[in-house]
């Protein structure tokens, strides 16, 4: 790759124009958008400024390109913090039913800070009073911005990877506004575009479906484009067949299989998992193989008793955690090599559904880890198109986990499933045409 050009010269392939890219705080989402293509897709046609928050960034690499990290200031973070709560807050108040309104939003307010503001945010006059401070907090931060017009000074267009919280992301926008600079949204997360609430509007987003499109186009009048996720693009051009994938993975070739994809957040995965291989057991559920993958980043489960898979006649433990299995590799072939998936309300039944298997989500909530309020979730906008698809079973209360079972499997019978899978969730995100670093190329 060419290095920058300090005189903006044009080079031999003709990259006549400068963009900078803000980057968040995530290492993952870093090395998603690289592993893509997008890094190099991008300078192929474009000089570019990247602009790093503080934080692990060695996903980058050796990327050649300009770099500027940058920073905030602790009691500046900590006033962005807590509007950036207000405004949740305010978001979900228009936008979200009652139940799902102030769902621990606050966890990382400074707790005098908290003590003032919250009763302000969630009272009844709320609404009123929510907007005056979080006014006046959003002039706070303009004024207390850093100068960052001459890092722009020669950039055309400024596009930011945001993630949860990037308050760094601000800063630069704001300079780009105070120039008259494009400003781009590509919000990494799924729910971001729904939950997060904008401290500072950009003019434009690329995200990941056309239920984003829509939901950016009637709720904030944003133009917005579907491009998809570089999260998936594992998924495209996949070695494996069905047989392939099973071999690998040491699971029997005939009948079905499913996966249990784990989630970061509290649940009793383990007692609902004994659960199923019971109800197997007696004949309460069709018999078969469950892979039992936890969450990569699972939170610490003091509570939960975890399986002891030789006491179990069902479930299996995740074959991929042996072997030689990089990042890729795992997913790819568990989704070829089942045929359906259970999940507590992950991303994961996304993924299951642009290979054509259904899904069993569970969406109750646990009484072992009461601090995650799973019944909540049945609120947030994003899921909607997922609880009304025809595709998934809502298992909403846990008397219910092996009846969803059962109309899982009958899920997994009917011929035409595979096809309003893929249909739904493309939908959800998108997948074609081309890879994902050429949409996301194109769109800017």
């Amino acid at each position: 790759m060419l290095p920058m050009s300090n005189d903006n010269k044009k080079s031999k392939t003709d990259r006549t124009s400068t963009l900078a890219v803000v980057m968040p705080n995530d290492a993952n989402m870093i090395n998603d958008m690289k592993v893509a293509g997008v890094f190099d897709a991008l300078s192929r046609k474009y000089h570019l400024k990247l602009f790093v928050g503080g934080g692990d960034n060695t996903a980058l690499g050796s990327f050649n390109a300009s770099v500027t990290e940058l920073s905030v200031a602790p009691k500046r973070e900590t006033l962005w913090t807590a509007i950036y709560a207000i405004r949740q807050v305010l978001h979900n108040r228009k936008y979200v039913p009652r139940k799902r309104r102030a769902n621990v939003t606050w966890t990382a307010v400074h707790p005098k800070l908290e003590r003032y503001l919250r009763p302000l945010a969630e009272g009844p006059f709320g609404p009123v009073m929510g907007r005056l401070v979080a006014y006046l907090g959003c002039l706070a931060l303009r004024l207390s911005a850093p100068d960052l017009r001459n890092d722009l000074i020669d950039v055309h267009k400024v596009v930011l990877l945001t993630g949860i919280k990037d308050p760094w992301a601000d800063d630069v926008m704001l300079a780009a506004k105070r120039l008259g600079l494009p400003t781009v949204g590509v919000p990494l997360n799924w729910d971001n575009i729904f939950l997060k609430p904008m401290l500072f509007q950009y003019d434009s987003a690329l995200v990941w479906g056309q239920q984003s499109v829509d939901y950016c186009k009637r709720n904030f009048g944003l133009q917005a484009a579907a491009i998809g996720t570089s999260r998936f693009e594992k998924y495209e051009n996949n070695p494996y067949t069905r047989e392939v994938a099973r071999e690998q993975l040491g699971l029997p070739l005939d009948g079905p299989v499913l996966l249990f994809a784990g989630a970061n957040h509290d649940f009793d995965e383990c007692g609902v998992l004994r659960q199923i291989d019971e109800a197997m057991s007696v004949g309460k559920i069709p018999p078969c193989p469950i892979i039992y993958r936890k969450h990569p980043s699972q939170w610490k489960r003091r509570l939960e008793k975890p399986l002891e898979y030789g006491e179990l006649n069902w479930i299996v433990e995740d074959p991929t955690n042996a072997g030689n299995f990089n990042n890729a590799m795992i997913y790819q072939t568990l989704m070829k090599a089942v045929d359906g998936i259970i999940s507590p309300m992950s991303t994961m039944t996304v993924e299951a559904a642009l290979h054509g298997l259904p899904s069993v989500i569970l969406a109750f909530n646990d009484p072992m880890h009461p601090d995650y309020d799973w019944d909540a979730l049945m609120d947030h906008p994003h899921l909607f198109d997922l609880l009304d698809a025809k595709w998934t079973v809502n298992c909403l209360v846990r008397q219910d986990v092996i009846l969803s079972l059962n109309k899982l499997h009958a899920l997994i019978e009917k011929p035409d499933i595979a096809l309003l899978c893929r249909n739904g969730a493309e939908n959800i995100a998108k997948m074609s045409p081309g890879n994902f670093a050429q949409r996301f190329v194109d769109a800017i």
